[in-house]
C-alpha cells in the first residue's frame, strides 16, 4: 500500500518526530496510530477530491445556469470557501471515523492533515476555476 501520508509531510513532518514527542510508554501506540491514519489517508485526499470537484462543477455548471444574475464575484467566492471548508471539515471527521486517536497529541496530527487538505482545495478548486473559464463553456464571472 502506497504511503500517502508522505503527501501531508509538509505539514505533519515525519513519523519519528510524531512518535519522538510522545512519552516511551506510548510510543508503540503512536506509531500504531501514524500507521492507520496512513492508510486512511487514501480515503481522505479523495474525499477532498470528490468535494472540491464536485463543488467547482456545481458552480460552473448548474449554478450558473440556472435564471437569475449568478455570475459574481461573490457568489464564487462562497463556492470557493464553501469547497475548502467542506474539505477540512469532511477531513476532520473522516479522520475520527477511519482512525480513531489513540495517543495524546494525535488530534494535533489530525489537525495538520485536515489544513494539508486544505491547502490542497484551495490549489484544486484555483485550478479548476482557471481551467473553466479559459477553455470551456460558462457564463460564470470570469476573474482570470
Amino acid at each position: 500500500m502506497a504511503h500517502l501520508i508522505k503527501m501531508y509531510k509538509f505539514i505533519v513532518g515525519t513519523e519519528s518526530k510524531f512518535t519522538d514527542a510522545l512519552d516511551a510508554s506510548t510510543q508503540e501506540a503512536g506509531k500504531d496510530y501514524w500507521k492507520d491514519l496512513d492508510e486512511a489517508c487514501l480515503v481522505l485526499f479523495l474525499a477532498m477530491l470528490i468535494i472540491t470537484i464536485g463543488l467547482c462543477v456545481l458552480y460552473f455548471t448548474y449554478y450558473n445556469n440556472r435564471p437569475g444574475r449568478h455570475y459574481r464575484v461573490s457568489h464564487w467566492v462562497c463556492f470557493y470557501v464553501g469547497a475548502i471548508t467542506a474539505s477540512f471539515v469532511a477531513t476532520w471527521l473522516l479522520s475520527y471515523i477511519l482512525a480513531t486517536p489513540t495517543v495524546k497529541g494525535a488530534e494535533w496530527l489530525v489537525f495538520d492533515i485536515a489544513i494539508g487538505n486544505l491547502v490542497y482545495s484551495i490549489i484544486l478548486f484555483l485550478f479548476l476555476s482557471v481551467i473553466w473559464w479559459r477553455y470551456l463553456p460558462t457564463n460564470a464571472y470570469r476573474v482570470i
